[in-house]
């Protein structure tokens, strides 16, 4: 019987372990001792979304509590129970466990076609690193998920969502808009993509041209996942696949020129300045579509971007100024430089102070 991965997220950090879906509570126990030197007795489990407590005789079966592969669990210690755990069968061998990422998926925001959008301008990074925008929600963190400024970020807040820790994301993801758009001709036609059919494919398999609205709506009927993308300087959410019937949801916010993810984390976001940022391969990156549940974080969405409105972390597409790398001509606004790169199929574009 093949074994099953878990990850376990403890007061000290996370980490994975393998067990069979037929050994016993008691046996995860000991293996969580082994991990976190809690003792058994003084374990408290939790997993779901949100987390609930988890319940049942120590010599009941994995599979039995409803613990599947990929499940994460998270650890707190407690006081010690008034009588001692039964004894537990010997634990099974566990081989080592190799880091589990949580297969998920995310949302945009502007009703712009992508690759006819001029690349993101390069954002000024600070040397010191930053502990990500969050908000508390139960069991944990919805946390802002900053992905780098390079002219792919929709494509890498996809990734993170929907393909975690797969690498090379961006471009395998461009290349799948690529075949769609070719194998749909009538769905995805010169009027709907506003510009011809295979000058729109070429350029949107440039690593340095934007993604948009077509893409998301393309992810989320390929991966049956909504996508929800938040406008940071309106609030308004773009929901792709909506009424589509799909059991999950992904996050993504958008600032006017980028691209982020949103996830749900146990554990305290740490600060960083690496890609992908420390345990992200821990974090839930889908989120089930139920109506009370999906609510609840899109509230908890909703507050975050609100924060970010505040501390202006948005540029407004509307009158950012942009100089195209290749003629030089100054350019203001996302119209006006989408109309230039149709016109000229230009797509290398920079900051312009004008």
């Amino acid at each position: 019987m093949s074994l099953i991965s878990l990850r376990i997220r403890g007061p000290a950090g996370a980490s994975s372990l393998q067990l069979s879906p037929e050994a016993s509570l008691a046996d995860l126990k000991l293996e969580i001792e082994e991990i976190t030197s809690i003792k058994t007795n003084q374990q408290e489990l939790r997993l779901g979304f949100p987390p609930k407590p988890l319940a049942g005789a120590v010599d009941a079966t994995l599979s039995s509590l409803g613990i599947k592969n990929g499940e994460p669990i998270i650890v707190a210690e407690t006081e010690a129970a008034s009588e001692p755990a039964p004894t537990p069968v010997v634990p099974q061998k566990r081989a080592s466990p190799p880091a589990i990422a949580e297969a998920t998926r995310p949302a945009p925001s502007r009703s712009t076609t992508s690759s006819t959008r001029p690349p993101a301008p390069p954002a000024a990074r600070s040397t010191a690193p930053k502990t990500p925008p969050s908000v508390a929600v139960e069991g944990g963190h919805l946390v802002l998920r900053v992905v780098p400024d390079d002219n792919s970020c929709l494509f890498t807040a996809v990734g993170l969502v929907l393909e975690p820790g797969k690498p090379d994301i961006a471009s395998i993801l461009r290349k799948q808009v690529a075949e769609v758009i070719r194998n749909q001709p009538e769905e995805y036609s010169d009027v709907v993509l506003g510009r011809p059919r295979d000058d729109y494919i070429s350029t949107i398999l440039k690593p340095n041209s934007w993604g948009g609205a077509i893409e998301l709506s393309i992810f989320a009927s390929q991966y049956l996942t909504e996508i929800v993308s938040i406008d940071v300087q309106t609030g308004r959410m773009d929901r792709f696949g909506q009424g589509s019937g799909y059991e999950t949801m992904v996050l993504l916010v958008y600032s006017g020129i980028h691209y982020d993810a949103l996830t749900f984390s146990y554990l305290d976001p740490v600060p960083s300045l690496t890609f992908p940022p420390p345990n992200l391969e821990f974090d839930q990156t889908s989120f089930p579509a139920d109506p009370v549940l999906s609510e609840s974080m899109l509230d908890a969405a909703s507050k975050l971007v609100e924060r970010l409105r505040k501390e202006h972390q948005y540029t407004d597409a509307a009158t950012f100024t942009l100089r195209c790398e290749q003629c030089r001509k100054a350019l203001v606004g996302e119209k006006e430089a989408s109309k230039h790169a149709m016109e000229t199929g230009h797509t290398d574009f920079g900051e312009y102070d004008g």
